[in-house]
């Protein structure tokens, strides 16, 4: 079995924990214990008379998913492919996490302790809500999306941005610039609860966020990139079953090798 196919949880004494499971779910209890998938994890108290602070490490790969509930009740999901860096214990005057890839917050308000995300372009913060952060290196883009409360997005070399409910800030990481639009939330928060929604949207945007959650590898051309399909699709599913589904939402054919997925236009 290949470790890097696993969540890995490295925490600040270089302590690895590592899960074969698909969703892990870590938790932060309020006397410093921690429990991966409700199983208690040994972790060395903190020495007091070091000051520097410590930091642990979520490492969430292709196909996987995982969840961590910090001890002041806020929670935070994690996408597949995705990093987050954040301290063992937040600081008394804010509580700021580093990400890199997919993540979906419920963050429990303390005005003395702003939450703030940050990624490498952009910092976020918390103003008493719900949003989720898109930071994929390897993509074009980069994004906000706010489901209730306020948060104020910044990106390098622009100014605040303070969001609305329903409303995506997007940054072009190429291009460094920004804008917000007004969209349906669901389509942006939906895999935290496991499934994918879309609306009109190029099968091959599907088929990418498919090769993210599942694993694989998945080849199409150009005439199936350009196809739209609306839908809904359960990730718990397996992805034959998924597939069989997209086949109703779009005139495509899956053709399977031992080695490859590819999909073409129906003759």
């Amino acid at each position: 079995d290949d470790p890097t196919q696993n969540v890995q949880l490295i925490l600040s004494e270089n302590k690895k924990l590592s899960t074969e499971v698909k969703e892990t779910q870590v938790e932060y209890k309020e006397e410093g214990s921690v429990s991966v998938n409700s199983e208690n994890v040994n972790v060395e108290e903190e020495k007091k008379e070091e000051e520097v602070q410590s930091f642990n490490q979520l490492i969430v790969p292709i196909g996987k998913r995982s969840s961590i509930t910090f001890m002041d009740g806020s929670k935070i999901w994690v996408n597949s492919g995705s990093k987050v860096i954040y301290p063992a214990k937040f600081a008394d005057n804010k509580r700021e996490i580093f990400v890199e890839g997919e993540i979906f917050l419920d963050v429990v308000h303390d005005d003395d302790r702003p939450f703030i995300v940050k990624t490498r372009k952009m910092e976020i913060r918390d103003l008493g809500t719900q949003f989720c952060v898109s930071a994929y290196d390897n993509e074009a883009s980069s994004n906000v999306v706010l489901v209730e409360g306020v948060v104020e997005v910044q990106a390098k070399g622009d100014k605040k941005n303070r969001l609305a409910p329903n409303q995506l800030y997007l940054y072009d990481n190429n291009k460094e610039e920004s804008s917000i639009h007004n969209v349906d939330i669901n389509y942006y928060v939906a895999w935290k609860d496991g499934y994918y929604q879309f609306k009109r949207q190029k099968m091959g945007i599907v088929l990418k966020k498919l090769c993210k959650y599942y694993g694989v590898k998945i080849s199409w051309d150009e005439k199936v990139d350009e196809l739209t399909c609306s839908g809904k699709l359960d990730l718990k599913e397996d992805l034959e079953e998924v597939f069989h589904i997209l086949q109703k939402a779009a005139p495509i054919e899956i053709e399977k090798t031992d080695e490859n997925i590819n999909i073409i236009v129906k003759p």
